[in-house]
């Protein structure tokens, strides 16, 4: 079933959050993003938009007792700043296999 059919017959199956990876981001949206949902994001040049969506990335992954989601994203690259390197050490640093994460990231 796609993802679309499961948000419009079980709305609440597919809703959730998940951490960030900052604490203070995580306070602001009081307790992470929500999953099963598009997140935009915007702001000045060079304030950390492609650093957060690459972490989004792979935080959406964490297990579930870690913060995470257990899920897989989906990367909407309007700027062409996608950097599947850097997922990789994103990935390093929260302790992921950096193979698996990528595998679990659409790209377009």
């Amino acid at each position: 079933m796609s993802l679309a059919l499961l948000l419009y017959y079980y709305p609440s199956y597919c809703r959730g959050s998940f951490e960030i990876g900052s604490r203070e981001l995580d306070k602001v949206l009081e307790g992470g993003t929500e999953t099963g949902s598009l997140t935009e994001i915007y702001g000045e040049f060079r304030c950390g938009k492609t650093q957060l969506c690459h972490t989004l990335c792979v935080t959406c992954q964490l297990p579930l007792e870690q913060g995470g989601g257990e899920g897989k994203a989906m990367y909407i690259d309007a700027e062409g700043t996608f950097r599947p390197q850097r997922l990789l050490q994103i990935a390093d640093r929260f302790g992921l296999n950096g193979p698996d994460v990528l595998e679990n990231v659409a790209y377009a």
